[in-house]
């Protein structure tokens, strides 16, 4: 290798690990798509009007959501990645992405009909329901181009924060519900760009794909 080309990778390297590439890359794992399905579940067990529900059934749902949308889509990943099937658990490449978008829309499904037969509130039977609509247009859209699914999971959660606080929903000051759903998103989605995972044109369509996804389900059912 040349000099200008040992240069030019000891740069890239010193670049990667910089502590503001540290930190989107904390935020981009604290905030992937397969942990937001549990923490709206979370905070709608905990921090609405179904927290009069038992604890025990409060934790047996959160587990299953756990178990159903995140864990399983990891196991499925390494998997994947095991047989070499994928180019990385990162799944940074567009077509590693198609079989993971795929297995995640039948897990929103089955969460969807789960909770439906446990008689949760449409609200948030409906909130899978989008949620694996969005995960479906992700899937044909990554077929063609590469959309930011962390981008489509923040504009899940500001549907359903801007939900929460038009139907009073809250336990807390309603509007706080908005600020701290809009400020994560836009962390998230200025991880994303600072990690060169996407362009502004993939974050702003992921985004709006989550935001009418979910957002119109339940304002119009909810």
């Amino acid at each position: 290798m040349s000099s200008d080309g040992r240069l030019l990778s000891k740069q890239t390297e010193f670049m990667e690990n910089t502590p503001l590439i540290r930190i989107a890359r904390f935020f981009s794992g604290l905030f992937s798509p397969l942990l937001m399905p549990t923490y709206v579940v979370a905070v709608a067990l905990w921090a609405t009007y179904l927290n009069v529900t038992t604890l025990g059934t409060r934790l047996m749902v959160l587990a299953a959501v756990f178990a159903f949308s995140c864990m399983l889509p990891i196991i499925v990943i390494f998997f994947l990645r095991a047989i070499k099937y994928i180019e990385s658990t990162n799944l940074d490449n567009r077509r590693d992405r198609v079989i993971p978008y795929f297995i995640t829309t039948l897990t929103y499904i089955g969460l969807s009909i789960y909770l439906n037969r446990i008689h949760a509130p449409a609200w948030l039977i409906l909130f899978f329901a989008g949620t694996s609509a969005a995960g479906f247009i992700n899937l044909l859209i990554t077929l063609k181009w590469k959309i930011s699914g962390h981008a489509t999971a923040m504009g899940g959660l500001v549907a359903m924060a801007i939900f929460a606080s038009a139907r009073n929903l809250a336990m807390h000051p309603q509007w706080w519900w908005i600020i701290v759903a809009v400020m994560i998103a836009g962390v998230v989605a200025s991880s994303r760009l600072l990690l060169r995972c996407h362009t502004p044109a993939q974050i702003a369509a992921g985004f709006l794909t989550g935001l009418l996804c979910i957002g119109i389900p339940v304002f119009v059912w909810g």
